[in-house]
């Protein structure tokens, strides 16, 4: 059973005891497909999953404006420093410090893409597991990406080889501004998977290659 909670405004769901998974969507509001598409599969896989704690729309104001921006014309993803004035980002740092978690899957969508990627940050990174998730997309249709995710952004700029990228073990030590860069350096959580669903493909696309994520 999920217990529906909010904290200034931003709704997350608990579930079970002691969660030790945290699952994120809506960080930025022009991606709403996949904002839904998780949504849905937290309802179809609720009895499997162990207990978790999930966000739904990271950033209210932005998925309210369908864009990446907040109300506060800031990319909330690239604010979560300590010394942060969002209140959106004070929120979500409140909520989540009250656990620790094992791993944290946070949903994108690439609005660019046609091709699948998913950054590895943290512990357990473990090779045969990846494989056979890059086997089953490819079973099931879907192309991986391979190139440079993104060369302007500066919190960016990795190689994704057959649609994965392991960061690097210092990662945690760059202060970029990412939720998962400060949960980690916070030691709030260990591992940090961060699934980009391509956001050019037909919407009952993206909802099988997010459920296959589960």
């Amino acid at each position: 059973m999920l217990n529906a909670k909010s904290q200034t405004r931003i709704k997350y769901y608990a579930g079970g005891a002691r969660p030790r998974l945290l699952i994120i969507s809506g960080m930025h509001g022009d991606e709403s497909d996949v904002i839904k598409c998780v949504g849905q599969a937290v309802k179809k896989y609720l009895n499997k999953l162990p207990p978790f704690v999930f966000i739904p729309k990271a950033s209210p104001s932005a998925v309210r404006q369908l864009t990446r921006f907040n109300q506060e014309k800031i990319d909330l993803n690239r604010n979560f420093i300590d010394a942060t004035q969002s209140d959106e980002v004070k929120t979500i740092m409140s909520i989540v410090k009250k656990y620790k978690f094992d791993l944290c899957v946070s949903f994108h969508e690439d609005m660019e893409q046609e091709e699948f990627y998913c950054y590895d940050c943290g512990e357990y990174q473990d090779c045969c597991k990846i494989k056979s998730f890059q086997q089953a997309v490819r079973t099931y249709g879907f192309k991986l990406f391979n190139g440079i995710d993104d060369h302007s952004d500066p919190a960016l700029g990795y190689q994704v080889i057959d649609g994965y990228v392991g960061m690097p073990p210092d990662f945690y030590l760059q202060n970029n501004g990412t939720f998962e860069n400060w949960a980690m350096r916070h030691g709030i959580i260990k591992r940090v998977l961060i699934p980009e669903i391509p956001g050019k493909l037909p919407k009952n696309k993206k909802q099988q290659l997010t459920e296959l994520f589960f």
